[in-house]
């Protein structure tokens, strides 16, 4: 007979069943109320957000915990009712990466300065186009009216031109570089902007205002005919710590 009050199971050792009854969990008050759901591999359930309660009494369906799975980093996303400009969100400013939806409830990321460009699910691998990744997150500093995009240290192979117009005071950056040349030997650089694939310039400025570029490479091959970096109309460019070399 199962016992009031308790969580019952009938266990089967082969010949006898018998009843195992275990007091019922304590529920959990102002702590992690966590959700599973899918990672990239469907077959694997991972914990991967959570809504909670933080000591300055914020209300749990205030803010939403996740892991970032292009990062690895653990992401803080507070619900909002407006858009970065004041305006009121709805589904086509939810970009999946600084403003997301979730049960008819839309947050955004929480982040100070740079945006990364790992977020928008840039590899850096040297082996994926991650062309696409980056115009998106130029297209949210486009929006947003500038900032800083930050590469980590990676290759970022770009299949095509990279041609980036009308964006005030934004800032592309990467890690603090490390440059070594000498006769005969190939230069290295830990962040790497790659468009030795591509037929045309690599990376063009134009219309821009306030554009700064700093502590990265870019390989180009030199004998296609087209420039690595094209600054091709605006005012107020700062060039920083920049190494232009071919097939780097």
């Amino acid at each position: 007979d199962a016992e009031a009050g308790k969580l019952n199971f009938a266990s089967f050792d082969g010949t006898t069943w018998s009843l195992i009854a275990v007091d019922t969990p304590t529920p959990i008050v102002n702590n992690y109320i966590t959700e599973n759901t899918y990672n990239i591999d469907s077959n694997q359930i991972v914990p991967s957000e959570a809504l909670y309660n933080d000591t300055s009494s914020t209300l749990a369906g205030d803010v939403l915990k996740r892991v970032d799975i292009n990062t690895g980093e653990d992401v803080n996303y507070r619900e909002v009712t407006t858009w970065h400009d004041g305006s009121p969100m709805e589904d086509t400013k939810a970009d999946g990466v600084i403003y997301i939806k979730k049960n008819n409830k839309y947050y955004k990321r929480q982040f100070e300065g740079v945006v990364n460009v790992k977020w928008f699910g840039a590899k850096g691998d040297g082996v994926t186009d991650d062309y696409s990744s980056i115009i998106n997150a130029v297209d949210f500093l486009k929006r947003k009216n500038g900032g800083n995009l930050f590469f980590p240290e990676g290759k970022y192979k770009v299949g095509q031109t990279l041609n980036l117009t009308n964006i005030k005071g934004i800032k592309i950056s990467g890690v603090n570089r490390q440059y070594i040349y000498d006769v005969g030997l190939k230069s290295t650089a830990t962040c790497i902007l790659d468009f030795d694939s591509v037929v045309g310039d690599g990376l063009v400025i134009d219309g821009f205002s306030g554009f700064e570029i700093t502590d990265l490479a870019i390989s180009r091959n030199n004998d296609s005919g087209f420039s690595a970096l094209y600054l091709k109309t605006g005012f107020n460019y700062t060039v920083n710590n920049l190494v232009i070399d071919s097939g780097i």
